[in-house]
């Protein structure tokens, strides 16, 4: 997993993204999840069904389907 802003470091909030590509251990793409939020990180739960995303000061938590 990994987030995706597609700004430049001189840019506003390019720590920020709305894009995770989900990736294998061998670095093919399997998966685009597009968030209606910009967030700074998130997190995988355990059993790969929800996103923890933090925005600074916010959590959201998404459902993945597989």
């Amino acid at each position: 997993y990994a987030l995706y802003s597609g700004k430049t470091n001189s840019e506003s909030r390019a720590t920020y993204g709305k894009i995770i590509r989900v990736f294998d251990w061998n670095g093919t793409l399997h998966r685009v999840l597009e968030l209606d939020k910009e967030i700074s990180s998130f997190d995988i739960s355990g059993d790969g069904k929800n996103i923890f995303a933090v925005d600074g000061d916010n959590v959201f938590i998404y459902q993945l389907w597989s």
